[in-house]
């Protein structure tokens, strides 16, 4: 997961790189199987795929964590990172 800003001990560091050019080299470098969007690449090296198997106790937990609550989360690296999924 990319991290959301507040939290990014590393945007100093990288901040010369600019945030534009970091989001574009992220996409560059992801072969995503699903999402294809302004923060997911597809045709990179580094393959990023959903689990090919979600057993129950895994599915049981994620509608546990919902029913408390908190939102399902299709994409921890979408506009937002609160919720619960699979990872």
């Amino acid at each position: 997961m990319r991290g959301e800003r507040q939290f990014r001990t590393d945007a100093p560091r990288l901040a010369p790189l600019g945030l534009v050019r970091r989001a574009a080299a992220f996409r560059a470098m992801e072969g995503n199987n699903r999402l294809h969007d302004s923060r997911h690449g597809v045709d990179g090296p580094l393959l990023v795929s959903d689990p090919g198997h979600v057993d129950d106790v895994s599915r049981w937990f994620v509608q546990s964590v919902q029913a408390l609550g908190e939102p399902f989360n299709p994409d921890f690296n979408g506009p937002a990172q609160r919720g619960v999924g699979f990872y």
